[in-house]
């Protein structure tokens, strides 16, 4: 596992917070991740609770959670082949602790413990941040098994 710091090949001390603990999802985390998807809002973790942890712990699925006193400021999830292949689904931090490093952090912890020798992952609203890492940009697509085209359902597989 390389340590986040020598990784990132940076050490500033917005990086540095001994207050923030960056630990593997248990189970009581569940609640703390879902009140943090509600206030962005992301629906696909607020509808079914037994269903989100699943999602969060699954084969291949690394998540990693930002602890600070006991409350969760943020998380991880990624899904990996263990080797080569990641994907980075989702990185959510309070807002209240945005722009502090934890994002980062988050990114690199589960990088880090994953295996994987690059991640691949999509955005909509953070390109910045994405930038603010080593990487290579490209076009990337979200296929869906159906989906909406006007007023139509349209079968996106056919």
């Amino acid at each position: 596992m390389i340590p986040y710091i020598e990784w990132l090949g940076r050490t500033d001390d917005k990086m540095i917070d001994d207050s923030i603990r960056y630990i593997p999802i248990e189970r009581r985390h569940l609640d703390g991740i879902i009140r943090l998807c509600k206030m962005e809002p992301w629906p696909s973790f607020i509808k079914d609770t037994e269903l989100t942890w699943r999602v969060l712990t699954g084969p291949g699925v690394y998540t990693i959670v930002a602890e600070e006193n006991g409350k969760v400021v943020g998380f991880v999830q990624l899904q990996t082949d263990g080797a080569i292949q990641s994907h980075l689904s989702n990185v959510l931090v309070a807002k209240n602790r945005r722009r502090k490093g934890i994002g980062k952090r988050l990114v690199c912890e589960v990088f880090s413990r994953s295996g994987a020798q690059r991640i691949d992952l999509i955005t909509e609203d953070a390109p910045e941040f994405y930038r603010s890492f080593a990487h290579k940009e490209w076009y990337g697509f979200r296929i869906y098994p159906q989906y909406k085209k006007g007023d139509r359902l349209t079968n996106g597989c056919t």
